[in-house]
């Protein structure tokens, strides 16, 4: 990838988070990683103006505002109608993956537990909509 990407984690687990950043640096070092620890401090970050991602991975299972919450709010706004907003989490339930896809996810990725998978899941999901 040509461009600095700004990816934007919402994810109240700080291990995942790690995980998750040290797979992006794999595919990429030198896309930029905003995190948010729950869907009310991804807000607080977007309505600060501190926020411009080309890409949101929600976690779905969060305190205080879930992922699910988030995509709606998110999906609200003109300025996330283009950036794709991927679901990210542990929960593999087929009833939570059609409602976050009916709820306006781009996609929906369960947390694997090998490193080397999460960083193909990313970087097929980058390379999917981040042209």
């Amino acid at each position: 990838m040509s461009k600095n990407r700004t990816v934007f984690l919402v994810d109240d687990d700080t291990d995942d988070q790690d995980f998750f950043k040290s797979a992006l640096q794999t595919i990429d070092n030198s896309a930029f990683l905003l995190s948010a620890f729950n869907g009310e401090h991804a807000l607080e970050m977007i309505n600060g103006g501190n926020v411009d991602p080309d890409i949101v991975f929600l976690d779905l299972n969060m305190p205080r505002m879930n992922g699910a919450e988030l995509l709606v709010e998110l999906r609200r706004m003109e300025s996330f109608d283009l950036i794709p907003i991927i679901l990210y989490s542990t929960s593999s339930e087929r009833s939570a993956i059609i409602e976050c896809m009916q709820l306006g996810a781009n996609d929906y990725l369960v947390k694997p537990n090998k490193f080397e998978t999460l960083i193909v899941e990313i970087r097929t999901v980058m390379d999917k909509y981040l042209k």
